[in-house]
């Protein structure tokens, strides 16, 4: 099981999708899973509020049963479709606390020790990509100030404690080119992952997202 973990724009995304086009990984997003969530819970709260609400009402560790509960989801269906996940790749996580709770409590899945990939990106650098990829309105024009309040809100949950226990420090300070054989060099030598080919035990048919496998 791997968790990859950065801050916002850091490529963290990009290299945990990659893992799952190329080499058969199974790939949560915990952000997108929590957004689901909350959609169907509370539309129209303040997400803020409303994690709050939900921490003090059901514990800490609401929000990381839920990404449990997500990956098991997912991972038995992929079972069940006949297709066995090379690895198992949870992004976004930004608390130690609860990538430790998620690791021990998906041990049925995954019995191998939890690694922790970080992507390191500087400030300058992050605020460029972030206002480039513009996700969401505003982000193309956010000021910096407002997007350092982002990396602020951050850093207060415990992302760079993290950091500090990272498996690997993987940097992301140049071009899209360099960082793609970077992470094709870590998926294939560090995490022993073979690209999906026509002469490999899987052969994986990508259509409009969805996934087939063939032996």
């Amino acid at each position: 099981m791997l968790f990859v973990v950065g801050y916002h724009a850091s490529g963290k995304s990009y290299f945990a999708q990659m893992l799952e086009r190329q080499y058969g990984a199974l790939h949560i997003e915990t952000s997108a899973v929590v957004r689901a969530f909350k959609l169907l819970d509370a539309p129209d709260a303040s997400i803020v509020a409303w994690a709050q609400a939900k921490e003090a009402e059901f514990g800490a560790n609401f929000f990381d049963e839920i990404i449990v509960s997500a990956v098991r989801d997912r991972y038995l269906t992929e079972i069940e479709q006949g297709i066995t996940p090379t690895e198992v790749v949870i992004s976004g996580n930004r608390s130690l606390g609860g990538i430790q709770y998620i690791a021990e409590h998906l041990r049925g899945i995954d019995e191998r020790p939890a690694k922790i990939f970080a992507v390191e990106v500087s400030e300058d650098t992050r605020y460029e990509r972030f206002q480039k990829r513009d996700r969401r309105e505003g982000d193309a024009t956010m000021p910096l100030e407002e997007f350092q309040k982002l990396i602020k809100e951050e850093q207060n949950t415990g992302i760079d404690e993290i950091f500090l226990h990272a498996d690997m420090i993987i940097s992301n300070n140049g071009t899209e080119t360099e960082f793609r054989g970077l992470s094709t060099l870590i998926a294939e030598h560090e995490l022993k992952l073979k690209r999906y080919n026509d002469e490999g035990e899987y052969i994986h048919i990508y259509n409009e997202g969805n996934r087939e496998q063939r032996r």
